[in-house]
C-alpha cells in the first residue's frame, strides 16, 4: 500500500490528507461511521515502513487484533500499528492485514 486511505460507510476527503484515497466498506449492520478510520505508512527515518491505522472518532471504535491474539481498542484520535497477521476491526467490519 502506498500513501493514505479513508475508510468508511461514505468516506469524505479530508484536508489535512490531501490525494487521500476514499474507500467505502459494505457495512449492513451500520456499525462502520461514514468516515471511520485512517490507514497509512509511516516511513520514519532508518525505520521500516510501517502500517498505521487512526480512529477518526468514529462512534463505534476500532478494535486491533495483532497476530498474537493479543486485543486492543483504541482510544478516539488514538493511533496503532498494523503488522502482518493482524486484524482490524472497524465497528463490526472486519479487514485482514497481509503484506505482499
Amino acid at each position: 500500500m502506498t500513501g493514505v486511505v479513508l475508510l468508511g460507510r461514505q468516506p469524505a476527503a479530508d484536508p489535512t490528507r490531501p490525494g487521500a484515497r476514499l474507500v467505502a466498506v459494505a457495512d449492513a449492520a451500520t456499525s462502520v461511521s461514514k468516515t471511520h478510520a485512517v490507514v497509512e505508512v509511516d516511513r520514519a527515518a532508518g525505520l521500516p515502513d510501517t502500517l498505521w491505522v487512526t480512529d477518526l472518532h468514529s462512534t463505534n471504535g476500532v478494535m486491533v487484533t495483532a497476530a498474537d491474539g493479543t486485543q486492543f481498542d483504541l482510544a478516539p484520535g488514538g493511533r496503532a500499528p498494523l503488522t502482518p497477521g493482524a486484524q482490524l476491526f472497524l465497528g463490526e467490519f472486519l479487514i485482514d492485514i497481509r503484506y505482499a
